[in-house]
């Protein structure tokens, strides 16, 4: 009887377990995403822009079958979220998968879209081997399209289908004036042109003169600088501004050179505009103790240093309140100057514990020195969201290639920024789900100390108690046995 229970209760089980195979295998759609920032799940935002689409956008995905195993994972993935967005509404976006190498209209399609076909190189069984295949993706909607770069690592998938359908759907491209300074060329700020061109036709503006910003932009972006603007420019900014036109400025107020030299930069007019308007930028230069670890280059090769000048800025240091710094918990903020905040702005970040120096000639590494001064907090980026549409970070190397490959995200916020700022947030809903890096917290001596004698001890403790538990047994057995 017990073993007809015990051949039942078995068989019961395995009938379980097979239809909740078949079950899960019947709803392919159906997946919990326990992530934190539900990173393999589509936002509401997607879902949105999607059903919001006037006609129906095709997606077709250009894909050899003999790809390589190293392009295998990104044709996975791409795959993968394609077919989530379709299921949200299949009359508003279909996927197509085809083979060129196959299919010969497939192979004149891509030469028409000038999708070319790659080469990977591996290594078989001790022999360097070439393969050629094709792997594209073709954006469709009614006349237009768009090819999409897919075949390397391009980050956050999700945000460069949705950008892309807004950008192909949209009847106008909205338009962003930029102003960059001259001195920011060297440096270089071709990341966060190539993803502001994403979504926006950036059209080049100039400060100076009495020639009138796109009436039509829906924002202004200042990065860095270095002159005087002129009388007609300072009031074309002002009226810009006070009549709630979105501006976002990266400027320094202390400049530091290629040679490691500080030097003040000159009263440029964007000075007293953000005063009179809460945000007061004062000289000199931010020391933190707990400064980025940067690399420095010299004639005998390169080496690691903890930066004062480099602020490493952390959750505990951010406003997580305001909506553009959702999923922003790490910035790299180098040789920036301190913000006062009054009236109606408001803090966006800060350092705490430093100190700011406002007679440092030199900030090379050899040259560094720990300061006596009592550490105090030191706002270096703010915002005014009330009438006024207007964010300072007082630094433009924020936003410069170096430091956003660096610190992507830099960039994150940047560009969250911008469009929050020019009313659309929801993008970067999108954005922010796979920029988040959770930092270790920073433990007191102390306490590690308690952690590492601990982590010694707690193996041996377990060890003993563990013998005195079996000897405590044994000896109850041998009672046992002698009785």
């Amino acid at each position: 009887m017990k073993k007809i229970i015990s051949f039942t209760t078995t068989l019961l089980f395995l009938t379980i377990i097979i239809g909740v195979n078949l079950g899960v295998y019947q709803l392919p759609d159906l997946k919990i995403d326990l992530s934190a920032n539900k990173i393999n799940s589509l936002s509401n935002y997607t879902t949105k822009t999607i059903n919001n689409i006037d006609g129906q956008v095709e997606m077709v995905v250009y894909a050899s079958n003999n790809l390589p195993g190293e392009a295998r994972p990104v044709l996975y993935g791409l795959r993968a979220i394609l077919k989530s967005m379709e299921t949200v509404n299949k009359s508003k976006f279909k996927l197509t998968i085809i083979d060129p190498s196959s299919d010969d209209k497939a192979k004149a399609d891509v030469a028409k879209y000038g999708i070319k076909e790659l080469q990977f190189s591996s290594i078989k069984n001790d022999k360097f081997e070439v393969q050629k295949g094709y792997f594209g993706l073709v954006m469709k909607y009614k006349e237009k399209y768009e090819v999409l770069p897919v075949a390397g690592d391009v980050g956050n998938l999700e945000y460069l289908l949705v950008s892309g359908i807004k950008r192909l759907t949209s009847t106008a491209i909205p338009i962003l004036a930029f102003y960059e300074d001259e001195g920011t060329v060297q440096s270089g700020i071709q990341y966060l042109k190539k993803y502001l061109e994403g979504s926006y036709k950036v059209v080049e503006v100039a400060l100076d003169g009495d020639k009138e910003f796109p009436t039509e932009a829906s924002g202004l972006v200042i990065v860095g600088r270095s002159t005087k603007i002129d009388d007609k420019g300072i009031t074309k900014l002002v009226r810009w501004i006070d009549s709630g036109r979105p501006t976002v400025a990266f400027v320094d107020r202390t400049e530091v050179n290629q040679n490691m030299v500080v030097t003040k930069t000159v009263d440029t007019g964007l000075e007293k505009i953000f005063e009179d308007r809460g945000m007061k930028m004062n000289s000199g230069l931010i020391s933190s103790p707990k400064g980025a670890v940067a690399s420095f280059k010299t004639q005998t090769g390169s080496f690691l240093v903890q930066y004062p000048y480099w602020l490493q800025i952390n959750s505990n240091q951010i406003d997580s309140s305001n909506p553009t710094l959702s999923g922003i918990n790490s910035l790299l903020i180098p040789w920036a100057s301190n913000i006062e905040v009054n009236n109606e702005a408001k803090p966006l970040f800060w350092v705490d514990n430093s100190t700011l120096d406002d007679s440092v000639s030199d900030v090379s590494p050899a040259s560094l020195k720990k300061s006596s001064e009592a550490g105090k907090r030191y706002v270096v980026g703010a915002v005014r969201s009330d009438k006024l549409k207007l964010a300072v970070i007082s630094d433009k190397d924020f936003v410069t290639d170096q430091f956003v490959v660096n610190s992507q995200q830099n960039l994150a916020l940047a560009l969250n920024l911008i469009d929050y700022m020019s009313g659309d947030s929801g993008i970067f809903e999108i954005r922010n789900k796979v920029m988040s890096v959770n930092q270790l917290r920073e433990v007191p001596d102390n306490i590690k100390n308690v952690i590492k004698y601990g982590n010694m001890a707690v193996p041996v403790l377990l060890l003993v108690g563990v013998y005195f538990l079996t000897q405590i047994r044994r000896s109850r057995r041998l009672k046992t046995v002698i009785l």
